[in-house]
């Protein structure tokens, strides 16, 4: 016997208690920003030191006598897929990547103030092409990911270093004086300054 139950009407499911949505997110200027300065925390983590140890032991700067199996990969310059390490590199910078685009998808259309979002998105944009200048430069075709769909994002190939670094003169060449004149970033880890 087969039995079918059903609804009257659907079930509605209040906002997490302890989380975040998009949609209260990108309608408060202090949550846009706390967002913000995380992805500076993402780029703080991908420049910490054990990535200049690492690549030491990669380029034969560096000798170790460590039996980890990571680092002994990164000396023997032989990188397995399921090198932590590795993974480590890769990880930050992609985790700023996608929260860049979050911002950059969420913030136009939101109702928060055109000269917050002026100072925001060329930010955003600055620090998505920062993170993609780390990674090209250390692996040299990588994903291109401009979309916050996992599952899409997932499937996305390898582009040419040449895409990506069309991209990134492209972002420094806009973004650059945008950053410097509506916005001087305090108590972040990345300085801009206008050369005279």
């Amino acid at each position: 016997a087969i039995i079918f139950g059903a609804c009257k009407k659907l079930v509605e499911v209040d906002d997490p208690k302890n989380q975040l949505t998009s949609e209260k997110v990108f309608s408060d200027s202090l949550a846009v920003r706390a967002l913000l300065n995380n992805i500076y925390g993402n780029v703080e983590r991908s420049m910490e030191s054990p990535i200049t140890v690492q690549m030491a032991l990669y380029t034969d700067e560096l000798n170790t006598t460590t039996i980890n199996s990571d680092a002994v990969e990164f000396r023997n310059n032989i990188l397995s897929l399921q090198n932590g390490l590795n993974l480590n590199i890769w990880r930050y910078p992609y985790v700023g990547i996608y929260q860049c685009n979050d911002i950059l998808n969420n913030l136009r259309n939101s109702s928060l103030p055109q000269q917050f979002k002026q100072t925001i998105i060329p930010e955003a944009h600055f620090l998505r092409a920062f993170s993609y200048l780390h990674l090209v430069g250390l692996y040299k075709n990588i994903p291109l990911v401009t979309g916050t769909d996992v599952r899409e994002n997932r499937l996305v190939s390898n582009s040419d270093s040449s895409v990506i670094y069309k991209l990134i003169l492209s972002v420094f060449s806009q973004v650059y004086f945008i950053v410097v004149l509506f916005y001087h970033i305090k108590k972040c880890y990345l300085t801009v300054r206008k050369q005279n």
